[in-house]
């Protein structure tokens, strides 16, 4: 999905290099695995990190010189400095905790901070080659137009998603300001809807939740919403964009939005035609603290990256990858 050009620097860049991955049973924690497998990358370490779960059987199943950790263990902050210390020079980090999931970051406010926070400062301790931080497209909540990485944020403490989008935006900084002394290369990534490449367990967002309900119940129900406008990628996609941005771009900050942009009444109709079932859609029910219009610019980072946008396969098809995965 990249030009051969950036694709050979992203290989060149990961490729037998030590690699470190925070959040890797998450949507683009898979993501990212599957993209190295795809690109023929294997790292010469890759040290990867959850919060409290074991590694997903994808992880276990390849044949990477894996070292894992759980940040919710008392010495995770000793033991990860150990192992990062221990691989030498040139080690890339992808930071993509502290949950994506509005059901699990409006539940556990404390492990937000203590990720995009307290274990994100302790990387300016390290020296570091390139370091990506995955931020968050919530920051632009309240905004209605098409949105651009320089517009001004608009959202206050008060919000009702204010610890997690104002620890993605204390992340950011951090990143900019602190990581960035002992880092090569540095870039913030301000992702909307990024998609598992296939269906996560307890995942509780609404594209799951749809597929869910039509393999449950034999129809696709859609609890309220119907009009919110939505920007979906498949994940792989975004992993694609981070790639070549951190390898070939210049810019510190990302807008990384897809380009499959529907209302969730339509993407609940999509979603009953890839498994042929009826659609009820329901009107009293929906997230109030979440944002009406999902509409960002990311000319930016498909320039930047080497993108090849018109390589991408509609969205229909994408469901159906995620679905029979």
């Amino acid at each position: 999905m990249l030009n051969k050009f950036v694709t050979e620097k992203v290989v060149n860049d990961l490729n037998n290099h030590p690699l470190v991955f925070e959040g890797a049973n998450g949507s683009l924690g898979l993501s990212f695995l599957k993209v190295l497998k795809e690109l023929d990358i294997s790292p010469k370490v890759l040290l990867l990190t959850t919060h409290s779960s074991d590694l997903e059987n994808e992880w276990i199943s390849c044949n990477f010189n894996i070292e894992f950790i759980k940040s919710s263990h008392e010495n995770f902050f000793s033991r990860r400095k150990k192992l990062i210390n221990s691989f030498g020079k040139g080690v890339n980090v992808f930071f993509a905790s502290g949950y994506g999931r509005p059901n699990m970051f409006l539940d556990d406010p404390i492990g937000v901070i203590d990720a995009n926070i307290k274990s994100l400062i302790s990387y300016s301790d390290f020296n570091i080659n390139k370091f990506a931080y995955f931020s968050t497209s919530e920051l632009y909540s309240g905004l209605n137009g098409e949105v651009s990485e320089d517009v001004t944020l608009p959202t206050s403490p008060q919000h009702p998603r204010g610890i997690y989008i104002e620890s993605k935006r204390l992340g950011e900084a951090i990143v900019s300001n602190l990581i960035s002394k002992n880092a090569t290369r540095v870039a913030s990534y301000r992702i909307a809807l990024a998609t598992p490449p296939r269906l996560l367990n307890n995942d509780h967002r609404v594209l799951a939740d749809l597929i869910t309900s039509a393999k449950e119940n034999n129809k696709v129900i859609l609890n309220g919403g119907q009009k919110l406008l939505r920007q979906y990628q498949y994940g792989p996609n975004a992993i694609y964009k981070i790639l070549g941005s951190i390898s070939n771009g210049t810019s510190n900050l990302y807008n990384n939005a897809g380009s499959h942009i529907l209302t969730l009444g339509e993407l609940a109709k999509l979603i009953g035609k890839v498994f042929n079932v009826d659609v009820e859609i329901k009107e009293n029910i929906q997230d109030s603290s979440s944002p009406k219009v999902v509409n960002i610019n990311s000319e930016r980072i498909n320039f930047e990256s080497g993108y090849l946008l018109d390589k991408e396969e509609d969205f229909f098809s994408y469901l159906n990858r995620i679905v029979n995965a």
